[in-house]
């Protein structure tokens, strides 16, 4: 699968350095092929996973429009965050890409991704409370890349996204 974002090389790789080891979702490939899957059943296989744990599967980033620069198709599956950085790699702070490498979620605020009405409730605080409390990344709301990316900012940001709704 070729992401319109980059080479081939890329959705595996650093675009820095096509030497490098690799970002998660080569390591989730790797792990495939080296247990005795073909190519074509190793990438079949990882589709369905979250290999960046960023909320998106890797397909879904693979072939999601972009709505920020460069535009065109595709984040990287195993890269995260505003600056693309690498959570399988030996400095997971430090910018890859220089771009968005998670989707924008439909609607931020709804947190537990509820499709009853009311779609946003206590239910989602509580959700983005837990992926603050764990430093999970989605809990960034508002994108920030320096330490530390989770802060009183993606509260203010989260309260601001609850108030906004969901259209």
């Amino acid at each position: 699968m070729q992401s319109q974002t980059g080479s081939a090389c890329n959705v595996c790789h650093h675009p820095s350095s096509t030497s490098n080891a690799g970002n998660c979702y080569k390591v989730a490939l790797a792990a495939r092929i080296n247990a005795g899957q073909t190519i074509a059943q190793a990438l079949a296989s990882v589709e369905g996973l979250d290999s960046d744990n960023d909320g998106f599967s890797n397909l879904d980033e693979i072939l999601r429009v972009r709505t920020d620069p460069p535009a065109g198709i595709g984040y990287n599956p195993g890269l995260i965050g505003a600056a693309g950085t690498d959570p399988c790699g030996s400095n997971p702070s430090s910018a890859v890409t220089n771009q968005r490498e998670t989707p924008v979620a439909a609607c931020y605020a709804n947190c537990d991704g509820s499709t009853t009405t009311p779609v946003l409730n206590v239910n989602d605080f509580t959700c983005f409370l837990n992926q603050f409390a764990a430093g999970d990344t989605r809990a960034n709301c508002d994108g920030s890349t320096t330490a530390p990316m989770l802060n009183v900012n993606d509260f203010t940001c989260f309260l601001n996204q609850f108030a906004i709704g969901c259209s």
